[in-house]
């Protein structure tokens, strides 16, 4: 499974937020830090910020802080805001089984599950500098 650029700068940005969520940081700092495109990333935090993920702050000293504790934030969140469910088979995502009966949809259950337990146990906590 490969992630898009959208979940790549997303987390690459939103690690460089304070995870005390004391201070507000300017989208221009974090695309000039983190060589991303501010066109770019001010549509990804648009997306994070109508998640209920990153909130922001107007004016001189304003920018973009969590909306929540980082502890509070899993990393699977921040990656379905931005790409949708992680689950690309039909037949997972469905509450029914494929209807050609294939006999792979197990495995492709299981593999839903563990990368969903997986992205879901990684807090933004582990991300952020505190």
């Amino acid at each position: 499974m490969k992630f898009s650029t959208r979940v790549e700068y997303g987390l690459r940005a939103i690690s460089r937020l304070d995870g005390k969520q004391l201070e507000c940081r300017s989208l221009r700092q974090i695309a000039k830090d983190e060589n991303i495109s501010l066109q770019y990333l001010e549509r990804i935090f648009n997306i994070l910020k109508k998640k209920g993920i990153v909130d922001a702050e107007k004016g001189a000293t304003g920018g973009y802080y969590l909306a929540r504790k980082p502890k509070d934030i899993s990393v699977l969140e921040v990656i379905e805001a931005l790409d949708g469910p992680i689950n690309p088979f039909r037949c997972v995502s469905e509450k029914t089984a494929c209807s050609v009966g294939c006999q792979v949809s197990p495995v492709w259950r299981q593999l839903y599950g563990q990368m969903s337990r997986t992205l879901g146990g990684i807090r933004l906590s582990k991300l952020l500098k505190e």
